[in-house]
């Protein structure tokens, strides 16, 4: 087996991407947009919170989904690589079977949650979707999570896809499908 050494997600242009550390690229764009002021603003936060999120989270990379460039991103990713524990390599059916049953979390009710293998472009993917609602703030966060198992690599790619406006995961759940099935991984 061997190990990822590139990769290009295919993000439609209503993303604005970046590698973890490398913040300034995001929003240098977001500047470039010719946003309002007070809306510039709220989407140089956004990076700021994404930012703080892939590096605490050790992910590679991450993004802001912005379908309405008249409103805040409404959606989001990460990218971490999983490896596989000394010996043992990662198994798309494992980690289905871990992930069938979803971690409780206290402050919230899961509303939905859902598993399934199967095959994108790159190899086999394992698709979580959850739902949770927070009792606190009422938020609901829908997420949807893409393990990618690329053809002859030791790596996982695990996208996370996050939005708290529930209107819009439909869409969110489109564009994910289409960022994971446009996956091309270079594996050397």
């Amino acid at each position: 087996m061997g190990h990822i050494v590139g990769y290009d997600a295919g993000t439609s242009e209503q993303w604005v991407g970046w590698t973890a550390g490398n913040s300034e690229e995001a929003e240098e764009f977001v500047r470039g947009l010719g946003l309002a002021p007070g809306l510039e603003t709220g989407y140089l936060g956004a990076v700021g919170d994404l930012e703080q999120i892939l590096v605490d989270g050790r992910s590679l990379a991450g993004g802001l989904w912005y379908p309405d460039p008249t409103d805040l991103p409404w959606g989001q990713f990460t990218l971490t690589y999983l490896y596989p524990d000394a010996g043992t390599p990662l198994d798309p059916d494992a980690l289905l079977k871990r992930v069938r049953k979803p971690e409780k979390i206290r402050g919230t009710r899961l509303l939905d949650h859902s598993a399934a293998l199967g095959d994108v472009d790159a190899g086999q993917a394992l698709i979580e979707v959850e739902v949770r609602g927070f009792k606190d703030t009422g938020v609901v966060l829908s997420r949807i999570a893409a393990s990618v198992f690329p053809t002859g690599a030791d790596e996982v790619m695990r996208f996370e896809f996050q939005t708290n406006v529930p209107t819009a995961f439909e869409a969110l759940s489109q564009e994910a499908l289409t960022i994971v099935q446009s996956l091309t991984v270079e594996v050397g």
